[in-house]
């Protein structure tokens, strides 16, 4: 078995959302309940990655808390948190996922976890650089991109490109992207 860590990245501003997207519930459970509840099937240690203020309100049982300590709301401040941790449990890559994709699969997990470095695209070919798996030594690389005030795009660019379903990459940024049904 491939020594990977799963993190989830929660500590966005939710702006477009009005409250935090990661404890709003969809189909009856947080959205980060459910990528919770899929990564679990994949068997691999998972970590919430978020800001201080948000650590008891997201606290789970069997997940572990990885602070991202800086002000900016940047992704790329999650992915370095997130890389930082990585090397210090020895993991030689990592799955990002964002806490507002609740729909994602297992499928979908397992088909970015067979390649790395890669990154999800949907059946448009649009990138979607959140999702991805990057090996741990590319802190560097995260680093220097936050120093260039680049975007996730940028960062995940020129990475293998996994193509995975609409409904795994589907992004719940604002309440009409909100499903009027329960999904299965």
């Amino acid at each position: 078995m491939a020594n990977i860590g799963i993190y989830i990245l929660c500590g966005g501003a939710s702006s477009r959302m009005g409250t935090c997207k990661a404890t709003l519930s969809v189909s009856g459970k947080s959205m980060v309940q459910h990528i919770v509840d899929r990564t679990s099937t994949v068997q691999y240690p998972t970590f919430l990655v978020g800001k201080s203020h948000q650590q008891t309100e997201l606290s789970m049982n069997g997940v572990h808390w990885i602070e991202d300590d800086s002000p900016q709301l940047h992704p790329l401040h999650g992915v370095v948190a997130a890389l930082k941790s990585a090397q210090q449990q020895y993991f030689d890559s990592i799955l990002i996922l964002p806490c507002d994709t609740p729909f994602a699969s297992t499928e979908g997990l397992h088909a970015l976890l067979n390649i790395c470095p890669s990154v999800a695209v949907d059946p448009n070919g649009n990138i979607h650089p959140l999702l991805l798996h990057i090996p741990t030594h590319w802190l560097h690389r995260a680093q220097e991109s936050l120093r260039k005030h680049a975007s996730m795009k940028s960062f995940a660019h020129n990475i293998r490109s996994v193509r995975l379903s609409h409904r795994d990459v589907h992004n719940i940024n604002r309440p009409s992207d909100i499903p009027p049904h329960p999904s299965p």
